[in-house]
């Protein structure tokens, strides 16, 4: 088997950075990269244990789907 990477280039989108991780009824932190997003905006959304994650991206998306126990287990990805 692979190594399965949780991890995507952030070239295409900024990180809006927040030093407290409130979130609120329209936006939230998308799992894979810490992204704040506005639910309504993302780029996808899959169901994992009863619970609905929002994405920043497709990739982060696909990285959840593929390895969801990985994903939410892991410190959360910060771009350099």
């Amino acid at each position: 088997m692979g190594k399965i990477s949780c991890k995507h280039s952030h070239k295409s989108h900024e990180h809006e950075t927040e030093t407290n991780d409130k979130t609120t009824d329209d936006k939230t932190k998308d799992p894979v990269c810490g992204m704040v997003i506005d639910k309504e905006r993302a780029a996808g959304k899959s169901e994992y244990k009863d619970k609905i994650y929002y994405f920043c991206s497709i990739e982060c998306k696909k990285a959840l789907d593929k390895n969801p126990e990985k994903c939410l287990k892991k410190e959360i990805y910060q771009p350099k």
